[in-house]
């Protein structure tokens, strides 16, 4: 009995790599996942709030970049699927449903985060019916401390202990478009931001997208160019070939980033 529970469980080991790893999700009105969340058209209008030109204590960059990395993080979305930004300014300070989608820097949302672990939150609202998005807002968290209790700030510039607000600001865009966590630890959607200095290295991978990110938001709105396709048969002679494994590749045009 104990060999051949040892035995099961020694094949449950040697097989657990083999299982597929879970990529990226999407946001679905219930947990029945029947109705899918996004906005009605690919043209969104998001609102810079006036904190971003005025950075309060925690936020250790100028105005100027901290602006600068929020055009930066919305272009990463829009150059990789068929949303278009329109970006204007607003005077709000906080989050919420006003009408106003707006992405906000300002401490005085710190009441909308119950974790001190949390750099940012996106907040969607939508129809629960048509899972149409009409508003959706993105806040950065004044009360963040770090996994050891420490307190943490955000930054544009990798100093060591600071969280990259270019990369946080990036991931709950994803959010805020409709876009769940990915389970790939190289995914910008991945549910864990690391701060910088982490083996003495800023934290900037997550300001760009994975090949995960760009086929999840492609999902819900399209790329920005037509689609291609692939078609084919695998045969040995004129026999086809009983479950062979056909792998795609195909090349991307590198982009220069504004």
């Amino acid at each position: 009995m104990r060999l051949t529970a040892t035995l099961l469980i020694l094949g449950a080991l040697i097989l657990a790599p083999l299982a597929p790893t879970r990529a990226y999700t999407l946001q679905y009105t219930s947990a029945s996942a029947a109705t899918q969340i996004h906005w009605p058209a690919t043209n969104i209008t998001i609102a810079l709030s006036a904190s971003l030109n005025n950075p309060p204590s925690y936020v250790h960059a100028t105005g100027a970049q901290v602006v600068l990395a929020a055009r930066r993080a919305l272009s990463r979305w829009a150059l990789a699927s068929n949303i278009q930004f329109t970006v204007t300014a607003s005077s709000n300070l906080t989050a919420g449903q006003d009408g106003v989608s707006l992405i906000t820097i300002a401490p005085e949302n710190a009441n909308q985060f119950s974790s001190t672990l949390q750099p940012g939150r996106a907040f969607v609202f939508f129809d629960p019916n048509t899972g149409l998005i009409s508003e959706a807002d993105l806040a950065i968290n004044p009360n963040v401390t770090t996994g050891t209790g420490a307190a943490s700030f955000f930054s544009t510039d990798g100093t060591p202990g600071s969280y990259d607000l270019e990369s946080t600001f990036t991931h709950e865009i994803g959010h805020m478009l409709g876009l769940e966590h990915s389970g790939l630890v190289s995914a910008t959607m991945q549910p864990r931001q690391g701060t910088n200095g982490t083996f003495n290295l800023p934290n900037f991978t997550t300001r760009t997208l994975s090949s995960d990110d760009v086929a999840a938001i492609r999902s819900i709105y399209g790329p920005r160019t037509g689609l291609g396709s692939l078609a084919g048969r695998v045969t040995s002679g004129s026999a086809g070939l009983f479950g062979a494994h056909v792998f795609a590749a195909g090349g991307v045009a590198a982009r220069r980033w504004p």
